[in-house]
């Protein structure tokens, strides 16, 4: 339960306008889990991309397959659900 808390606690603060560039997810013992970039692209710990979250609302796994849509949502909380969930 708390690491839940923490990643919408992240996903929303990366949500505010003026935040940072990349968002840094992590789990409660603060390892990190994964980075969300400002262009859409999600990253695990290791910096190899596992996904892309497009502007329209598509969300695409690392080889662009298409695995759902999430329009109206920020980034942060599409990625969340589709990769971290």
């Amino acid at each position: 339960m708390k690491s839940f808390i923490l990643i919408l606690m992240l996903a929303l603060w990366g949500a505010l306008p003026g935040t940072a560039l990349a968002q840094k997810v992590t789990n409660s013992s603060y390892q990190t889990l994964a980075y969300i970039k400002s262009d859409g692209t999600v990253q695990d710990a290791s910096y190899r991309i596992i996904g892309y979250i497009k502007k329209d609302g598509t969300v695409q796994d690392a080889n662009y397959r298409t695995i759902g849509h999430a329009g109206g949502v920020p980034k942060a909380w599409a990625a969340w659900y589709f990769f971290f969930m």
